[in-house]
């Protein structure tokens, strides 16, 4: 499978988050009565690590399973990005009995950017991680 098929969701949800409302409607958004999307508790609750820009106005949550050689090659496609975006990246389990030490191990790390790189190649070179 080519890296441009599995980047294209990427830069879709980048591009939807990058146009998706000014600092103003956010603020208008917040002060209404409206309740809460999941995104919000996501983002409020869920526990991650951050790569990327870190003074970005536009931030990418992104749910991955460390175990996933897509979500790997979602890393590496995320990878350019990182200059124009801040990324939130939290692991999750979809069933592999390795994924939730593994997850525990890159949230626990001192770089777990660092961590998370040697990882994904590892994982996409077959070498099992």
């Amino acid at each position: 499978m080519k890296l441009s098929t599995l980047a294209l969701p990427l830069f879709a949800a980048l591009a939807m988050g990058l146009a998706c409302c000014s600092p103003q409607d956010s603020a208008n958004k917040a002060a209404t009565a409206a309740p809460a999307n999941p995104y919000d508790a996501v983002a409020a609750q869920g526990r991650g690590f951050t790569v990327g820009a870190m003074m970005s106005a536009h931030t990418v949550y992104v749910l991955f399973d460390p175990q996933c050689p897509h979500c790997g090659r979602l890393w590496e496609a995320s990878l350019p990005l990182q200059s124009k975006a801040k990324f939130v990246w939290m692991p999750i389990n979809f069933g592999n009995p390795k994924s939730v030490p593994q997850g525990a191990a890159l949230l626990a790390a001192a770089n777990p950017a660092e961590l998370m790189a040697a990882h994904e190649k590892s994982l996409l070179a077959g070498a099992g991680a």
